[in-house]
């Protein structure tokens, strides 16, 4: 397959210069805006260079021949690496060897010079001609500079808090940022994690766990102390950029061209707008619009679920590997060699599980269909090797998870009506999965006609998701591309692995929504699955804008040039409008956040640069709300932090006997002394957190011994000492 590629005979050498030029400002005013100095870019750019170049350089050299186009391989080795890395560090801590970690990555990097040297079949006196003679490939400016414009756009996900000229700080984040961050500590300590960062010295579910290892891992590598910085700047500023690498990677080519995919790339945040919501709804996000991408796709990830913002990454990895192998085995009468591909599919499908639990649960089972058919109809065994792979690989990743360290029931899963569309919409739509047009109609038909009953809830439960995923999540102008691409003969044919995959999660990821739940909670696996449907399909949103573009160029015969000064004044338009557009609601809410007072950011400092990183806090000031804030901004366990209401439930059934948030109430209004150290010492506790809103009722406690006072005397941190008289 052939590329039509912007190459300097189409556009002028101009072009490129001014897209560098665009690429360097735009660089420029990202890391000015999220406060980053020289020193820290050289971190960020040496530290991750360190992390992902060894497996890069590997999956780049063993790819060249299978995947010859180099942005799309770089794009598949960056995105295997991200995974792999991650992967590749659990085992080796699994295994007790996480300190040979960097030794591995020597390994590495020299198995790929051997495999080089070997393929090109060099002897010892040949290799310094050949690192004389390599030129760098020439880097694709155009694509650069829509990358540097998607990370600027994407600033509001980015800059996550405001200090004020007084020294207070709000936080412009969700609740689920701090409780990564926090597990991204704790993993920094042990992995797999020794505690719940909440709930100190009690075990975490068995959860995603890899996201937050990566962030763990970034960190580490860029000698970032700040976790929250790590994630929101780092990490994020990553998986935005192989994001775009992803995107232009699929529909370049799915349209054959290059320019495909740099509209795919224009769509996935700079073109993409936030609009109302066409429909009654108490909902932030998940609304029924003309265009839900930004809104029930990129902000509704980004903003509450960072797992997901991650696992869609490693995902994408996995839909270019298949439409790749789909390629090159479409009609193939050579039987061109595959093998090295399809094992790099199967990987990152395994890892999958711990990544994004939610998208391993339809992509797992639609890959291993996916090699059955293609070892019948092309007799090649490879492909039930790769089959077997990634379900070894998940069988073993689940089996990890069931290890007692985790917590016991957070890896059940059954099949059943679990009751996530079972409410009373006599009068009015609840606002959330029936916000779609006319549910209220549908609703009142259905139960005229089958009247109150299980029969009922599972018929609505049906439609009702079904709807919701298709309408509000998908979008219409995502299915109509569908349908039309899928009435393409290359859909059914050069691209048939690809459209079956991705249609095959849709559907899936529906019929998840409507069976799948777990003993402690419905709305976890199945409440969370619709939300991922949209990334499934997204890749296809290039094709209309495409065909259009393709249309327009049969009747008006401009010159290239002409089309390109077009497509750069659309898309700056979109940029100037990204800035100066009102907020959509979830946005507009998350940037209420919260607020820390210069005193309370005082003692979390403290707390986090000159405590130990075993230390276990109490306190009553962030235990009644929903934040994560001291183990997520501390980086030390709390000994009790009211967690998702989810995990609260789960804790409730596995230690009905143990309260701690009560616990810490009656602590706080102990006015006995000999009482109030006995309680204390029961606990874990290292430290004790004193706010001057809310003052311990016992004074001069023997087992407490000041330890820091902030400058207005209104936090206090006390040691437990252990002495009780």
């Amino acid at each position: 397959m052939s590329f039509s590629s912007p190459s300097r005979r189409q556009l002028p050498p101009g072009i490129y210069r001014l897209a560098m030029l665009i690429s360097a400002a735009l660089f420029v005013y990202l890391f000015w805006r999220l406060g980053c100095n020289v020193i820290e870019i050289v971190r960020f750019i040496v530290g991750t260079v360190l992390l992902w170049l060894p497996v890069v350089v590997l999956l780049y050299v063993v790819l060249r021949d299978q995947v010859p186009d180099r942005t799309i391989r770089f794009t598949l080795s960056a995105i295997g690496s991200y995974a792999l890395t991650t992967f590749s560090y659990f085992v080796m801590a699994l295994l007790g060897l996480a300190a040979l970690f960097p030794a591995l990555q020597f390994v590495i990097v020299g198995a790929a010079i051997v495999y080089e040297v070997r393929r090109l079949r060099l002897r010892p006196s040949q290799l310094k001609s050949v690192f004389v003679g390599w030129r760098p490939p020439e880097l694709d400016w155009i694509l650069i500079a829509l990358i540097a414009a998607s990370l600027v756009v994407a600033i509001p996900f980015k800059d996550y808090v405001t200090v004020q000229p007084n020294g207070d700080r709000t936080y412009h984040i969700w609740i689920d940022n701090l409780y990564y961050t926090g597990l991204s500590y704790e993993l920094a300590r042990h992995t797999p994690p020794l505690q719940m960062p909440s709930r100190a010295e009690l075990p975490d579910p068995a959860y995603h766990m890899f996201p937050h290892l990566t962030t763990m891992l970034i960190a580490r590598y860029t000698s970032q102390p700040d976790m929250l910085r790590a994630l929101q700047i780092y990490d994020y500023s990553v998986i935005e950029a192989l994001l775009c690498l992803a995107i232009y990677s699929i529909a370049s080519t799915l349209t054959r061209s290059r320019w495909g995919g740099y509209m795919g790339v224009a769509l996935l945040y700079v073109v993409a707008l936030a609009l109302p919501p066409l429909t009654p709804s108490s909902q932030d996000m998940y609304n029924f619009t003309l265009f839900p991408h930004l809104t029930n796709g990129v902000e509704a990830t980004a903003l509450p679920s960072p797992q997901m913002y991650s696992g869609i990454v490693v995902m994408y990895g996995g839909l270019l590997a298949v439409l790749l192998i789909s390629v090159r085995a479409a009609d193939d009468p050579h039987e061109k060699p595959i093998g090295i591909l399809l094992i790099v599919c199967a990987l990152l499908v395994g890892t999958t599980l711990r990544f994004r639990l939610h998208v391993a649960l339809v992509m797992l089972p639609g890959f291993l269909l996916l090699c059955l058919f293609m070892a019948w109809r092309k007799r090649r065994p490879i492909f039930l090797a790769a089959g077997a792979l990634a379900v070894i690989l998940s069988l073993l990743l689940y089996l990890e998870m069931l290890s007692p360290g985790y917590l016991p029931g957070s890896t059940s899963l059954r099949i059943g009506y679990n009751g996530l569309t079972h409410y009373d919409m006599d009068v009015t739509p609840a606002g959330g999965v029936d916000s779609w047009p006319f549910a209220l109609n549908v609703f009142h038909a259905l139960k005229s006609v089958l009247g109150p009953g299980l029969t009922f809830d599972w018929t609505w439960q049906v439609v009702c998701l079904t709807a919701f995923t298709l309408l509000n999540i998908v979008g219409i102008p995502l299915l109509i591309t569908l349908g039309f691409f899928l009435a393409t003969r290359s859909a059914r044919r050069e691209f048939g692995l690809f459209s079956f995959l991705i249609c095959w999660m849709t559907i899936m990821t529906i019929a998840g929504a409507i069976l799948l739940t777990v003993d402690y909670d419905a709305y976890s696996v199945g409440g969370q699955l619709p939300p991922h449907a949209h990334w499934y399909l997204f890749p296809l949103a290039a094709l209309a804008p495409w065909a259009f573009y393709r249309t327009l160029t049969r009747r008006l015969r401009w010159r290239k040039m002409a089309w390109f000064v077009v497509g750069m004044e659309v898309v700056a338009i979109f940029f100037i409008a990204q800035q100066i557009a009102p907020e959509s609601r979830l946005r507009f809410d998350v940037r209420q956040g919260f607020t820390l007072t210069a005193e309370e950011w005082q003692a979390l400092s403290y707390l986090h640069d000159r405590t130990a990183q075993n230390t276990v806090i109490l306190a009553v000031a962030y235990s009644e709300r929903m934040t994560h804030i001291m183990s997520g901004l501390t980086g030390r366990a709390s000994y009790a932090e009211r967690t998702t209401d989810p995990v609260e439930h789960l804790l409730q059934q596995l230690y009905p006997n143990q309260d701690r948030l009560a616990e810490v109430n009656r602590l706080w209004a102990t006015t006995d002394r000999d009482a109030f150290c006995k309680t204390l010492l029961s606990t874990n506790a290292s430290v004790v957190v004193e706010y001057v809103t809310r003052p311990l009722a016992v004074h001069d406690a023997p087992c407490l011994q000041p330890e820091w006072t902030s400058t207005a005397k209104n936090v206090t941190i006390w040691q437990v000492t252990g002495q009780t008289f």
